[in-house]
Order: structure tokens, then C-alpha cells, then sequence
């Protein structure tokens, strides 16, 4: 029995995978579109404002801080305005945390729960300052990582 070649068997796999191809754009097209990118959605879901990961120098020599937090708007008549706003303001936000915890050095490689209740509220206080209104509710922290 003779066994198809190299290029025989890259033939047959792209050919697989372009018969594929069509499935599989259909089941994208099935799936729901973030809600966020049509700026459309639940109120619960438009409050909900990720911020991009950030990196902080931490108290101690040599250390670092990872930060990955979640903004959560209050729930008011105008949530679609006020998460839109809070979206163009994204990257000053994170300019002014960044900025602002950078000379603070606030964190130390041990941290205890009421330290991170106090960061969560500081970053809370700095969002709303640079938003200019009290928007932001609550902070959620996905990620602290202190190295």
C-alpha cells in the first residue's frame, strides 16, 4: 500500500479545512454579538466597564503590581449615556489610576482584605474624578498580582 505524500496529505487538510470554512462562519453568525459593541444591551450589561490591564511599580524595591478591575456604573435613567461616556473616557481613566497609585505606591507584597477594600475604594474615587461625576459605583478587582 502506498501512503499519499507530503503534499498529497497538506491537500487533503486544506481541503478539509475549507469545507469547513462555511460551518463555521455560520455558527459565528449564531452567536450574540457583545453588547457592548453595538453600545445595545441589558442595563445590568451596560454597566459593566472593563478596564484593560495595568501594571503599577509596588512599595516594595524591585516589585511590581498587575491590576485588572471592572467598573460598575450606577443603574439611572441615562445608563446608555453614561456607559458611552465612560467608554470614550476609558484611557484617561486609566492614565489618572495609573498616574495616581504610581505615587502613592499603595500596596505591599502582603495584603490584608481591608487594604484591598481601601484600594477598591481609592480607585473608585479616582475614576469618579476623572470622570468629572459620581458614575462609577463599584469596583471589582479580577486580577491583583503584587510581585
Amino acid at each position: 500500500m502506498d501512503q499519499p505524500s507530503l503534499t498529497d496529505r497538506r491537500r487533503a487538510t486544506a481541503r478539509r479545512r475549507l469545507l469547513a470554512l462555511p460551518a463555521a462562519l455560520a455558527a459565528l453568525a449564531l452567536l450574540p454579538a457583545p453588547a457592548r459593541a453595538a453600545g445595545e444591551g441589558t442595563p445590568e450589561e451596560m454597566r459593566r466597564i472593563p478596564l484593560q490591564p495595568f501594571m503599577l511599580p509596588g512599595k516594595d524595591r524591585f516589585s511590581y503590581v498587575r491590576l485588572e478591575v471592572v467598573l460598575f456604573l450606577r443603574l439611572t435613567e441615562e445608563i446608555q449615556r453614561d456607559a458611552e461616556l465612560v467608554n470614550l473616557m476609558r484611557p484617561r481613566i486609566v492614565g489618572t489610576i495609573t498616574e495616581t497609585l504610581t505615587n502613592e505606591h499603595f500596596t505591599e507584597i502582603h495584603l490584608k482584605s481591608r487594604e484591598v477594600a481601601a484600594l477598591k475604594e481609592r480607585i473608585r474615587e479616582i475614576a469618579n474624578a476623572a470622570l468629572g461625576a459620581p458614575l462609577v459605583e463599584e469596583v471589582l478587582i479580577l486580577s491583583l498580582l503584587v510581585t
